[in-house]
């Protein structure tokens, strides 16, 4: 737009030198376009001396003053042309230029304003109205020049969104020091800006500047640091508290406590639910997270006339320890872990209405998250787990290896995918021994409309080898596709919808396969 107007401008003062004399054309607009601005504006001063009254020469000589930074200059022929009714989209931008390089920076601002209303240079205009405002302490019509370029079209903002933006993190920073709870405002709004100008480029020499303008804040105001060793973000909130409450039909209920001989009672139930979960994230340095955490669940089954449906009611305590070593591996971030679990199950297991101890089980696994695709982290996990039933014949020990990659696109979609291999002993009942190849595709997809997120569709298959009893029951074969919806009342407050079905292929079907299918809401309240 910008060049548009120039080229508009040169043909008329191209038309205006014609009229006068063609001696000095040639000479006067070669030597604009090549940057010889001394010979420019004598050849068009040769001209103005006939034509004094000329708005476009007055136009064009203030515009090439500017070049040449002789601003008085370039100020007096901008307002004579004004003054003659020139009419070029780009002249009060040029004016304002001239009179903000001379410290007239009232005037500046008012001209900027125009030039805006205009629709000339807007982003620019915008941002020094919005900058004119700040240095004279005007506060609010500062910000509000500044919040004005998230209206504009990228492309008219792009040169000076992030120096805005930047410069309205500066302001909250000046307002929150006049705050009685200074350190509060600070987390709360000039951090998150500062960090969003930061994002907007984050290659750029100015990206530089406010990231260190976020460290020596932080400093100030005895802020930990957002980022460990390898760059991985910290989040500002420590405690992270969730509690969902679910209602949900399953069509063919399995008998949960005795899953790894999974059998399927043929008999349907509705299902409540309820979780709380608690995490606490700690940093030792900048090197090492520290996540102690506990989940404590409960099911009860409305079908009460099965006692293999119902057998399932009961609960569960599930403290569990998640520790990180974060490193680099080449110039990527990567990360140890190992976590420890502990599950304690509650259940009805003699289908007497009174619930004990089903089981505890014990697990530790050892991974490593690293980045050998731009496209996502790969993680690989060497797992190990001991349960411990209330029936003997049913303790076993798991011993496991999973990988998982995810893959973001650009439209912000993800896709992960994850592949673990299982085998089961069993300590008193060899007979159940078997091993598992399981693989889980799942494909996220971005916030759909304001409240709507239309998170996951995904596809589970599994098969499983039943070792001692394969003549009988064949390698068997498990499919579970789902989907599921996502309504946000709040960012706190979610509400899901899924639907999954379940077909499971077994050579003893009358024993061990079954299909099923299950749907439900659950509740989700983060604080």
């Amino acid at each position: 737009m910008k060049s548009i107007v120039k080229i508009v401008s040169l043909i008329a003062l191209y038309l205006v030198l014609v009229s006068q004399t063609h001696a000095t054309l040639p000479e006067a607009l070669v030597a604009y376009r090549s940057g010889d601005y001394a010979t420019a504006i004598k050849k068009i001063k040769e001209v103005q001396k006939e034509n004094a009254t000329n708005a476009t020469l007055h136009y064009w000589l203030g515009v090439i003053y500017n070049r040449v930074q002789e601003f008085e200059l370039a100020k007096d022929e901008l307002t004579k042309a004004l003054e003659l009714k020139f009419d070029a989209r780009d002249l009060y931008y040029e004016l304002a230029q001239a009179l903000y390089a001379l410290d007239k920076i009232d005037l500046a601002r008012k001209s900027f304003l125009i030039s805006t209303k205009k629709g000339y240079m807007r982003g620019q205009s915008l941002y020094y109205a919005a900058y004119i405002s700040q240095l004279k302490n005007e506060i609010p019509p500062a910000i509000s020049y500044y919040q004005q370029l998230y209206n504009l079209p990228f492309e008219e903002r792009k040169d000076v969104f992030q120096a805005a933006m930047l410069q309205l993190g500066e302001l909250y920073y000046t307002q929150a020091l006049k705050h009685p709870s200074t350190q509060k405002m600070v987390e709360r709004y000039v951090l998150p800006q500062l960090e969003l100008a930061y994002r907007l480029d984050s290659k750029s020499q100015l990206a530089a500047e406010i990231e260190d303008r976020i460290y020596q804040i932080k400093i100030d105001h005895g802020i930990s640091s957002t980022k460990m060793r390898n760059g991985r973000p910290i989040p500002r909130q420590k405690w992270e508290n969730k509690v969902y409450a679910e209602i949900t039909y399953d069509s063919n209920v399995v008998y949960e406590a005795d899953d790894a001989i999974e059998k399927a009672q043929n008999k349907s139930s509705m299902i409540s639910k309820f979780d709380l979960l608690s995490t606490y994230r700690e940093t030792l340095g900048n090197s090492v997270w520290v996540i102690p955490g506990i989940n404590l669940n409960g099911s009860y089954y409305s079908n009460r006339d099965e006692s293999g449906v119902y057998q399932n009611d009961g609960f569960e305590i599930q403290p569990s320890l998640r520790t990180s070593f974060e490193h680099t591996v080449g110039a990527e971030m990567a990360a140890l872990s190992l976590d420890l679990d502990y599950v304690h199950a509650q259940k009805d297991v003699y289908a007497d209405g009174t619930v004990r101890t089903d089981s505890n089980d014990y697990s530790i696994s050892l991974g490593e998250q690293l980045k050998f695709l731009p496209q996502g982290p790969t993680t690989f996990k060497l797992r190990y787990k001991s349960s411990n039933s209330y029936d003997p014949t049913l303790d076993s020990q798991t011993t496991g290896f999973s990988f998982d990659q995810n893959f973001s696109f650009s439209s912000g979609n993800m896709f992960i995918f994850i592949a673990a291999l299982d085998m089961t002993k069993y300590s008193q009942s060899p007979e159940q021994d078997s091993r598992s190849l399981s693989m889980v595709g799942s494909y996220i997809m971005p916030r759909w409309g304001t409240r709507f997120v239309l998170p996951t569709f995904s596809l589970a298959y599994t098969m499983t080898d039943p070792q001692e009893q394969k003549e009988e029951r064949g390698y068997e074969h498990s499919f579970t596709p789902e989907f599921h919806l996502s309504y946000m009342f709040t960012p706190s407050l979610k509400l899901r919808w899924a639907v999954n079905y379940t077909k499971k292929i077994s050579k003893d079907e009358e024993s061990y396969a079954y299909q099923k299918w299950t749907t439900g809401f659950r509740l989700i309240h983060a604080f």
